[in-house]
């Protein structure tokens, strides 16, 4: 675990560039970002994105969010109420994407949309000019199954470290903007936002940095 705090987006495309050129030219070099609820990783993982296609290094986007299951599957299973949380998402195929991606496969991917509140199947494509994969999603790092088998195929692993009582508040506007009332924001906050907080955080394998300034947020 490295303990030196990383505060500047730019010295983590630094890494990133130093690492990907030393890396297997026949595969892509995956960057895994990771942490508890609206920590910023979507944020970050675009703002790196952009870094590095500005650095004339093709990355793309693999975000977990687009493995939910359905909202038709979620009802079916009576997880609907639970959106959100380890068990509603697709992780074996997740991490069979990330497999593909890695080995240089062209592929499409799917989405999550925040407008249609479920999974979009044809999101992201992947083509042969991309050299650098950047996931991000709550569960990552977990070191239960079937999470931890994704652990070996991450060349970077960030997490991004956002205190309890920031990531509580930007869940609760997320989930008002979201059309949700403050009530239904609250409860769906306390009963399924921090529980999965506390299991990201107990659950938590060793990240090789943590990001710990919320800069490029601002």
């Amino acid at each position: 675990m490295n303990h030196v705090p990383i505060k500047n987006i730019d010295e983590i495309t630094q890494i990133v560039k130093k690492l990907a050129s030393l890396s297997d030219r026949k595969k892509r070099f995956v960057v895994s970002i990771s942490g508890p609820p609206a920590a910023g990783k979507t944020t970050f993982a675009s703002r790196l994105q952009l870094n590095l296609l500005e650095a004339k290094i093709e990355a793309q986007l693999l975000p977990m969010d687009g493995f939910h299951f359905s909202n038709k599957t979620l009802d079916s299973l009576g997880l609907r109420g639970r959106k959100g949380a380890p068990e509603t998402f697709d992780a074996l195929s997740y991490l069979d994407f990330i497999k593909r991606s890695k080995s240089g496969e062209c592929l499409t991917v799917p989405t999550y949309s925040r407008e249609l509140h479920d999974v979009v199947e044809e999101g992201t494509n992947f083509n042969e000019d991309h050299a650098v994969v950047i996931t991000e999603g709550n569960y990552l790092f977990l070191k239960s199954e079937p999470w931890i088998s994704g652990i070996s195929m991450y060349d970077l692993k960030l997490f991004i470290s956002t205190p309890r009582d920031i990531c509580y508040q930007r869940l609760i506007d997320r989930h008002i903007h979201g059309g949700k009332s403050m009530n239904e924001a609250e409860n769906k906050v306390l009963n399924v936002d921090m529980p999965n907080f506390d299991i990201i955080i107990q659950d938590l394998s060793t990240p090789d940095y943590f990001v710990v300034s919320d800069d490029f947020l601002s």
